[in-house]
């Protein structure tokens, strides 16, 4: 799990499908293509969830995870922090 980096939160719905807007923060930027999971902090334990589609927002994602099909499940996450396995950073140019 050392390998983790906050990236960003979950600040609001998008749609009907359970879709949820993730609100990049920082000066990471997530290597879209790469991506099969994030890990979204519940309780303190950050939790993988699978994707099942990103689209790219502005500075923000548009997500859904396999696991969240409703608007009730996506609102339980709403405010959540989320984490990004390192290896789906974009390397910065130097």
């Amino acid at each position: 799990m050392n390998d983790l980096i906050k990236i960003g939160k979950l600040t609001k719905l998008h749609g009907i499908k359970g879709s949820v807007v993730l609100h990049i923060q920082g000066s990471h930027t997530p290597d879209v293509k790469k991506i099969k999971s994030f890990f979204v902090e519940i309780n303190q334990t950050p939790t993988p969830f699978f994707v099942t589609e990103i689209k790219l927002s502005g500075k923000n994602l548009i997500v859904s995870f396999d696991s969240v099909k409703t608007i009730e499940a996506a609102q339980k996450i709403i405010n959540c922090e989320v984490w990004l396995d390192e290896k789906n950073i974009k390397k910065q140019a130097p």
